[in-house]
């Protein structure tokens, strides 16, 4: 068989290959597929959440029906005529809006809040005693809530239908409950959420993760510093050795080394204060601080570098009082 000639099993094998790559789900789409199943799975678990306790959301579905009541009735700001038998309801879109504002708020702050306190409990970490306190003591306070604003939005819906001769007024009790529950119900489960997360493994994990790093940081900061100090030393010792290697060799007088080294100047600088070549090198401002012999050489370990530091802290002390008193 002539090898040049096309085989029909390669462009059968090559077809193959394509309808594999294409039939290949992407990454995007495993992760969406993924993704979906988490979803599904998270509505599986309310679904038989609300299957296996439907008799303790019956009775927050009815409680839920007087609180919404009561949102909306001081959303829409009824006001009853005595005189007429009529009540009149603002009904303008403003009214309306805050009708429905006050609708989802007090629901949120009791019976909603009540749902949430009963699914931290569940999913609470075990041998976690401040989570499970605060899970306990934000479901008795959402009952509680539950209870005030149920009893407060029935006096309300009463007065307004004023069928009921016990209820033609609003007590102030029930008047203040719906004014400043809404506020300091947030503030409460505010704390007591901040509690249950900051208890947690995961923050004491982070918390933990940040100490160490700012332990690193300062490590860093102070090991920097410790360098920079350790540098500055040796260059110091460097400029005075040079300085007793020129007054040695008759370059300088003591005197002019010591008052440049108390100044601070550099062989570079006092060349040009005075004018002149100090060390023989030519030119003036370019003298060498490094003596002859002497290579400047920085330690590697840290160790090494704060031992240095203290060698070039002596070294300097020494080295001052003998320029202070040179030879005669």
């Amino acid at each position: 068989m002539n090898k040049n000639m096309f085989d029909p099993q390669e462009l059968n094998d090559l077809d193959k290959q394509i309808a594999d790559r294409l039939a290949r789900p992407s990454l995007v789409g495993k992760m969406k597929a993924k993704n979906k199943s988490l979803q599904s799975n998270r509505l599986l678990d309310w679904g038989n959440e609300l299957r296996q306790y439907w008799y303790v959301y019956m009775f927050l579905s009815v409680s839920a029906i007087f609180t919404m009541t009561l949102g909306f009735y001081m959303g829409i700001a009824p006001k009853f005529d005595a005189a007429a038998m009529t009540i009149t309801y603002q009904t303008d879109v403003m009214h309306l809006i805050l009708a429905g504002v006050y609708m989802l708020s007090f629901v949120t702050v009791t019976e909603g809040a009540f749902i949430i306190a009963k699914r931290l409990f569940f999913t609470r970490e075990e041998s976690n005693l401040a989570q499970q306190i605060a899970s306990i003591v934000m479901m008795v306070i959402a009952g509680v809530a539950i209870l005030g604003t149920g009893i407060s939005g029935g006096m309300v819906v009463a007065s307004q239908i004023s069928f009921l001769t016990s209820f033609i007024d609003i007590p102030d009790s029930a008047q203040k409950w719906v004014v400043v529950i809404i506020p300091v119900l947030i503030t409460i489960y505010t704390m007591l959420v901040t509690v249950y997360s900051l208890s947690s493994d995961s923050a004491a994990s982070e918390r933990l993760a940040s100490e160490q790093k700012r332990a690193a940081d300062l490590d860093n900061s102070t090991r920097t510093r410790a360098i920079e100090q350790i540098a500055v030393e040796q260059l110091q010792v460097t400029e005075l050795k040079r300085y007793m290697q020129l007054v040695a060799e008759g370059h300088i007088s003591a005197a002019e080394a010591q008052a440049a080294i108390r100044a601070g100047r550099t062989l570079g600088q006092e060349e040009i204060r005075q004018g002149r070549d100090i060390d023989g090198k030519g030119g003036i401002g370019n003298g060498q601080s490094i003596p002859v012999g002497s290579p400047f050489t920085v330690k590697k370990t840290e160790v090494n570098m704060l031992a240095e530091l203290a060698e070039a802290q002596a070294e300097i002390a020494r080295l001052k009082a003998g320029v202070d008193a040179p030879k005669v």
